[in-house]
């Protein structure tokens, strides 16, 4: 049985059971958990408050686009490991390309198979509460689409990775084995049909898998803080997902030049052997090159970093039609923030160039600590990681965000695709002071009930892209009529910033000088 805190006990029976059950079948395992597990209320609310919050449809295109990309780094990557190593691997890169395009049949009939179960082929999968189905019946599946969709995605990408790196692994093997010319398509193929003696190229295209759509295993402490949360039933609404934000965040970081210094240093203790090390080295090496080209357009304002601390600059600059973590083509802003990885290394160069511009007026050590707060800033701006930082808000800062924490989460009992729906249809972004206003703000045309929020200047501060915003998860603004107006009081704040600190800097040499004297 399971006991109060949803341990497993297993009896006689379940493991009687579980030992005739195949494992490559994952409903098979879940009908057997559920067998030995009766639903509480608690499961039943918490499942519909998962799938409520992943309700979203730009939830599910962020996803996707994030899969994609993380997958199309896989190229590149392998052309830049070859190339370290001396060569243009013409040979590997077309092996890991057709396997791209096999696998997308495959993947496609994992994903309709994950879609139609609910579960994953491998039981590794984003939803780390995905154990056993609270809500049976005909209600329980149409509650899950959300998760079952999210599955569904991740199952096919995994496919088309899972075959792009089988491939690519049995052409390297083919080679090393000798294989030439019309022979070699041949040898792969010997390879490929032939699982048993090649247990660890298949052990080792589906470690990719996992790792470029985030789902590999975590750590030891990330574990333990896992165990924690789910130990404490409330912890699970206020830090639902874990590995993913964790494994996205390992991803990006992987791929700045911060990584050679780690590669450096397993190298030297042997964590990474001479063969791996050309593909390791082509992590940062890609980072590097697409932080290279993003530099001057950084520099020239076509790409923006994250938003001002100064709470009075920020507002005159979102007063502009501004908009973080953003490309402005001709006169509007369109987000990148959610296009995991390439928009982390987006954001992480943006902030960097902005930190390092702007350190002509601060000190070495300001300097320092900023750019250091600059890879913290993007990271906690993430949807994946938000809700960490808000809590971690709330319990440092409690008069400041408390409320406002207290506030979202009672928003979320809302479901996100309801949300949507509200925000593009509602023209302002609306004012709350309270939980109920919160939920209030997060329905259609109640919504419109609320008083909206000001901007500066006190113009209300509009809910832009309309109907896009239930899809899209790129945001669009466009910049306004207060431009000008407003770039003035920005330079005229910032004027007033230098010259309040030059008078601190003065008073504190004077009172220096009378101490001396």
């Amino acid at each position: 049985m399971f006991d109060s805190n949803g341990g497993k006990k297993l009896t006689d029976a379940m493991i009687d059971d579980l030992q005739k059950t195949d494992f490559n079948n994952p409903l098979e395992v879940r009908k057997i958990l559920q067998k030995y597990h009766k639903a509480t209320l608690k499961d039943k609310l918490f499942e519909a408050w998962l799938n409520g919050i992943l309700s979203n449809p730009t939830t599910h295109m962020a996803n996707i686009i994030g899969n994609a990309l993380t997958m199309v780094t896989k190229v590149p990557e392998t052309t830049i490991a070859g190339i370290t190593r001396g060569k243009i691997p013409f040979g590997e890169v077309k092996a890991e390309s057709v396997g791209m395009v096999q696998g997308i049949k495959e993947g496609a009939t994992a994903a309709v198979k994950a879609f139609q179960s609910g579960m994953p082929s491998d039981m590794v999968s984003k939803i780390e509460h995905n154990r056993y189905t609270a809500i049976s019946g005909t209600k329980g599946k149409i509650i899950r689409i959300p998760t079952r969709a999210l599955t569904a995605a991740d199952e096919f990408f995994k496919a088309v990775v899972y075959r792009s790196e089988v491939n690519r692994l049995a052409y390297l093997r083919a080679i090393k084995d000798g294989a030439k010319g019309k022979n070699l398509s041949t040898k792969m193929a010997e390879i490929i049909n032939d699982p048993t003696k090649n247990m660890d190229i298949f052990a080792a295209a589906r470690n990719e898998a996992l790792y470029r759509t985030f789902q590999q295993p975590l750590g030891h402490f990330a574990n333990k803080v896992m165990s924690v949360r789910d130990s404490w039933y409330p912890a699970k609404f206020i830090i639902p997902f874990i590995k993913t934000p964790v494994n996205i965040a390992k991803f990006t970081l992987e791929r700045t030049p911060l990584n050679y210094a780690k590669i450096i240093h397993d190298f030297r203790n042997g964590k990474i052997t001479t063969e791996q090390l050309s593909y390791e080295l082509a992590k940062p090496t890609l980072g590097s090159l697409i932080s290279a080209a993003t530099v001057m357009y950084v520099l020239d304002g076509t790409i923006t970093g994250g938003a001002p601390k100064n709470k009075k600059e920020r507002e005159l600059l979102y007063a502009t039609g501004w908009q973080p973590y953003s490309i402005k083509i001709g006169n509007k802003y369109y987000s990148y923030s959610r296009l995991e990885p390439i928009g982390s290394i987006f954001g992480l160069t943006a902030d960097f160039v902005n930190t390092v511009k702007n350190s002509s007026e601060k000190t070495i050590n300001e300097t320092s600590a900023e750019v250091l707060m600059s890879v913290t800033k993007n990271l906690s701006s993430k949807t994946f990681l938000s809700g960490i930082s808000k809590v971690l808000d709330a319990i440092s800062d409690p008069e400041h965000y408390g409320a406002t924490y207290i506030e979202q989460l009672a928003g979320s009992l809302v479901p996100s695709g309801v949300a949507a729906v509200a925000r593009s249809t509602d023209p302002y972004v609306r004012e709350v002071e309270s939980p109920i206003e919160a939920m209030q703000a997060r329905i259609p045309i109640l919504s419109q009930r609320l008083p909206y929020r000001e901007g500066a200047y006190q113009v209300p501060i509009e809910n832009t892209g309309g109907i896009m915003n239930m899809i899209s998860p790129v945001k669009i603004s466009k910049e306004n009529d207060f431009k000008d107006m407003a770039e003035r009081d920005i330079e005229l704040l910032r004027a007033k910033r230098i010259i309040e600190k030059e008078k601190r800097a003065v008073k504190k040499e004077i009172s220096r000088e009378k101490r001396t004297n």
